[in-house]
């Protein structure tokens, strides 16, 4: 997929049946490569028949807690960044521990890119208003 971003996927269960079913979404070019795809579970398409897939938009995934969004701080000399990526669903309960230490994707035109992580943020769920 040539351009801006890649097709990436993650593997979930959907229902009430518990099927695994792959979820294709795209993601900024070169981010979920190495060590970042497998603390994540975003995996980048390259089998043909997983890129003629179709693609399911992001926010029905979050609305569907098949995958998360969260803030990790990461650190590039004396400058401090917030970096919201995506996290499969099963995941989420290690990615803390996986991603911090490491460093951000060289991307060029990112300001944040090779970046250290120092910190993981997952974001507060509203559960009720009263």
């Amino acid at each position: 997929m040539a351009g801006l971003f890649d097709k990436v996927f993650i593997v979930g269960t959907a229902g009430i049946s518990g099927t695994t079913n792959k979820f294709y979404f795209r993601a900024r070019k070169g981010f979920y490569t190495g060590a970042m795809a497998t603390d994540t579970g975003v995996t980048v398409c390259t089998a043909a028949a997983d890129l003629a897939a179709p693609l399911t938009p992001v926010k029905e995934l979050l609305r569907s807690k098949a995958l998360q969004s969260i803030n990790v701080i990461a650190t590039l000399g004396d400058k401090s960044y917030r970096v919201s990526i995506h996290v499969a669903a099963a995941e989420v309960a290690g990615i803390a521990a996986a991603i911090e230490g490491t460093t951000l994707p060289i991307i060029e035109g990112v300001k944040s890119s090779g970046a250290t992580v120092k910190s993981v943020e997952t974001p507060l769920r509203v559960t009720g208003r009263s």
